[in-house]
């Protein structure tokens, strides 16, 4: 079995299965004050103290969601409960939908949307400025990494020019595709989401780290977890498979980062090989700007979903970056693109690990080539 759907997730890791029993013990309630429920929630704090050194903030500004999507959605409308009036928020248009359909709720009750221009925003920070200026900005939302088509924004240098002018804008950072894959500085950036299972940690954890815990109000309300900021009893064994896998991305952070832009470059590398005379596919993730991990291609008149299963049937697992029965249907990141419409229904996505190899690439193209001929 071949697995290039990592953006969907990375299987447990094998030291997050290792320990599964061993962190099942820790079935105490960490807010409790007897010393078995100390420990617990000292185990917990250590999962902080590891995210908390990765953005140089203090450990007690990392919230524990349930994944990321709970993180964005905390961080949008937990600021819309600091606020409480209505106010002026920008964003890309093709973000994941847990932040561009809470933006649209927003919309409705009152709040103005601002879409910004990819180009500018990469391009011409002087104009983006402008336009947050000339709107009344409050909060930006943006993604570190875009997986529909495998862009990896230059935040650092885009946030910090933003926040040169507009010290009072909240940014918002949706990195549950880049974490660990690749660095961050917190300097200028408000708020970040992560997730787990994206690095190998059991499904069903993430978290929202805030540069300062009084930027938001809680959304869920109850106890005092979280410092009050999310309550709930915490997922115990999601969290600490969370340290499981930060702790191995850690201990082989350029290893890692080296295989993902390895297996990226070899991979650009034979479908140059393989499709440089064929006009109806196309790779279509830019070739600056880029995640490592992600690749994104375009096959004209061949919906993608027959693609994929007939890639499953081989055992090679992939995911179609935008699928509709609609053949008018253009989904919003092609805008940047300008892809004909012919090739819209026929978009995959390969996604590595860096636990992937070189030969499972030449596999895919093999049988990818069997399918497009399939299919004509």
């Amino acid at each position: 079995m071949i697995y290039l759907d990592n953006v969907s997730g990375i299987p447990p890791l094998e030291e997050v299965k290792n320990n599964i029993n061993k962190n099942l013990s820790y079935s105490y309630n960490p807010s409790s004050s007897y010393s078995l429920g100390q420990k617990v929630n000292s185990e917990i704090q250590k999962t902080r103290n590891l995210i908390g050194d990765i953005f140089n903030i203090t450990p007690n500004n990392v919230i524990f969601t349930s994944g990321a999507t709970e993180a964005n959605n905390l961080a949008i409308f937990g600021y819309k409960n600091k606020r409480n009036t209505p106010y002026s928020i920008a964003y890309l248009g093709f973000e994941h939908n847990s932040i561009t359909k809470p933006l649209k709720y927003l919309e409705k009750q009152g709040h103005s949307l601002v879409k910004l221009n990819y180009d500018d925003i990469v391009n011409n920070i002087d104009k983006v400025v402008n336009i947050l200026k000339e709107n009344k900005v409050s909060f930006l939302a943006l993604s570190h990494s875009y997986p529909n088509i495998g862009i990896l924004l230059p935040i650092e240098k885009i946030v910090k020019k933003i926040k040169t002018e507009l010290t009072r804008i909240h940014i918002h950072i949706d990195m549950a595709q880049s974490f660990m894959k690749t660095d961050l500085k917190m300097a200028n950036i408000d708020s970040i989401s992560i997730s787990g299972h994206k690095i190998g940690a059991l499904k069903g954890v993430g978290a929202l780290i805030l540069k300062n815990n009084q930027l938001i109000n809680p959304i869920i309300m109850g106890g005092k977890q979280n410092f009050s900021l999310r309550s709930g009893t915490e997922n115990i064994l999601g969290i600490l498979s969370f340290k499981d896998a930060i702790t191995v991305w850690n201990n082989n952070k350029e290893l890692f980062k080296n295989n993902l832009l390895d297996l990226n470059i070899c991979f650009r590398k034979q479908f140059k090989i393989v499709f440089s005379e064929n006009k109806n596919v196309k790779l279509i993730t830019p070739s600056e700007n880029y995640t490592r991990n992600i690749i994104t291609i375009a096959v004209k008149n061949i919906l993608s979903e027959h693609i994929i299963r007939f890639l499953d049937e081989k055992e090679i697992m992939i995911s179609a970056s935008s699928t509709c029965s609609d053949l008018n249907y253009k989904p919003p990141f092609l805008d940047l693109i300008n892809l004909p419409k012919e090739f819209h229904n026929g978009i995959i996505r390969v996604s590595f690990s860096p636990f992937n190899k070189n030969s499972e690439i030449d596999s895919f193209f093999e049988y990818f080539q069997k399918g497009i001929e399939y299919f004509k």
